[in-house]
């Protein structure tokens, strides 16, 4: 086995045979080089080979094995919105570990989680008194997720380090009428309670080590959408109306590779766009369902098939059908 003496001898010896001045003319290719000129070449790419190889082993002793630990999955977001906008029917919904979100015409209410919003973001804008905490309104500095900077925003806190936000979404209102409608929905705001988030489908399979970090849901028509995403985007499984990409055939181009799963048609093919992975489209009763990771998580293709083939699917255009999405993944 070599030891340290050995390798230390290694690098003497190619010390000493090594050229003390190399003509870069002569290394530069002009024709065939004759035998004699790469005797002296191999040398000593051969002295550096044994000098590897005796580092390498040396490494090789001294390095004590590792076991590889796979990461944990993130922690489990309820899939349930707790509070309430009474008298404002909702057309979409959002959760994540981060807030929770409904929207309707005009407006866009969001609740964070404590110390989940930096309202230095705000403080730039008008001091306005909500249901009788200090926040502001005005425009975002810093952009939010979802969030278009342009937006009108009334911030306030509605406990200790946690805030609410209504964006208006009427770019014809003034900024006078804005901030009336905004404290008017604000007003209206009940933070408390559990309201189950509902999405379409239901799953009976899932890999080992996925939890679910975000939600969404659009039930009205024509987008009839619900959508469910696992460790932060390494697995979204979606099911709506009119399908992504719905402006483009769904399994054309993108190396598509038609499949048929439990009867539903559809195609592998892989994304081309923002991370670049691959996704199982399936049509199904009313719409499709996607099945998505990025290139940087892959699943195979057999083990996307098995989650498609373990979906339920309620009546996309009845969405009382729909399941409570913390139900609707594989504890």
């Amino acid at each position: 086995m070599s030891t340290d003496q050995d390798v230390r001898a290694a690098f003497h010896t190619l010390a000493d045979h090594a050229p003390s001045e190399i003509d870069l003319d002569a290394l530069t290719v002009r024709s065939r080089p004759a035998k004699w000129q790469l005797r002296p070449t191999l040398a000593v790419c051969g002295a550096v080979a044994a000098v590897i190889a005796a580092v390498a082993g040396v490494a090789l002793v001294l390095t004590p094995h590792r076991h590889s630990t796979p990461p944990m999955a993130p922690p489990a977001v309820p899939l349930r919105i707790g509070f309430t906008v009474p008298g404002y029917p909702v057309a979409l919904t959002t959760v994540n570990a981060k807030y929770q979100e409904v929207g309707f015409d005009g407006e866009t209410v969001r609740v964070y989680a404590a110390g989940a919003f930096n309202p230095a973001t705000m403080q730039g804008g008008k001091r306005v008194n909500v249901n009788g905490h200090a926040g502001y309104f005005g425009r975002l500095r810093v952009p939010e997720p979802g969030l278009m900077p342009d937006l009108r925003v009334l911030a306030w806190p509605y406990a200790p380090d946690a805030w609410a936000l209504v964006a208006g979404w009427e770019p014809n209102s003034s900024d006078t009428q804005q901030l009336a409608d905004s404290l008017t929905v604000a007003k209206a705001l009940r933070v408390g309670g559990s309201t189950p988030l509902k999405v379409p489908f239901r799953l009976g399979y899932l890999p080992a080590g996925l939890s679910p970090t975000s939600a969404g849901a659009t039930p009205e028509s024509p987008v009839n959408e619900g959508v469910i995403t696992f460790n932060d985007d390494k697995l979204t499984v979606t099911v709506n109306r009119q399908g992504l990409d719905d402006a483009v055939p769904h399994c054309s181009g993108n190396g598509a590779v038609a499949v048929t799963v439990r009867g539903h048609h559809g195609c592998f093919r892989d994304d081309n766009g923002v991370g670049d992975g691959r996704r199982l489209q399936l049509e199904i009763p009313g719409g499709w369902l996607t099945v998505q990771v990025p290139r940087s998580h892959t699943y195979s293709d057999a083990v996307l098939k098995r989650i498609a083939a373990s979906a339920t699917f309620a009546t996309l255009d009845q969405p009382a059908t729909w399941f409570d999405a913390d139900s609707a993944v594989p504890h």
